[in-house]
Order: C-alpha cells, then sequence, then structure tokens
C-alpha cells in the first residue's frame, strides 16, 4: 500500500497555481500595488485577519512556486506566469 503524500508535502514541489484564500489575497495585494515590503504586507494581509505565520507559510510557498520575485532590496513583486527556474525547480 503506498502512502499518499498530504497537500502540504506536495505543494512547494509543484508549479500549482496560486490557491484560494491567503495565496489568491496575496497575489491580489502585490497585483495593485507597486514592489512592497514584507512589513507592508504582513500588515494589509493582518488587517484582511490573516496571521503572519499563514502568510509567511504561503508567501515563501508562492517565492517558492515562482508566482512572487524577492527583489535584492527586499521587496516583493508578482508574477503572472511562474518564472522559470523557480526555487523548486533545483529540488
Amino acid at each position: 500500500m503506498v502512502k499518499e503524500k498530504k497537500r502540504k508535502e506536495t505543494m512547494h514541489d509543484e508549479k500549482c497555481p496560486p490557491l484560494a484564500g491567503v495565496e489568491e489575497v496575496m497575489m491580489e495585494t502585490l497585483d495593485a500595488a507597486e514592489p512592497m515590503t514584507g512589513t507592508m504586507l504582513h500588515a494589509i494581509l493582518e488587517e484582511r485577519g490573516y496571521s503572519q505565520s499563514v502568510v509567511n507559510e504561503h508567501l515563501w510557498s508562492l517565492i517558492d512556486r515562482g508566482y512572487i520575485e524577492m527583489t535584492d532590496d527586499g521587496r516583493f513583486i508578482k508574477h503572472e506566469t511562474p518564472m522559470q527556474n523557480a526555487s523548486c525547480d533545483f529540488v
């Protein structure tokens, strides 16, 4: 019998689109603004009721999957389609 992987274990390894909920809100927030810092993004999402730990988990998941990029100055920008050679491509 093969043990089925949980969604949380596999979502960082695949090119799944942003999930409904916090990831969708995060993408909409970044779409409506210029590149923003993590502090700014956390503040906006906290106002919408998401905890910092949930935001962190999904933010890094989107970065791993290539939908969000962190610039050299520590700001986040959104990509409509996953970037080539996203972090998870090297795993």
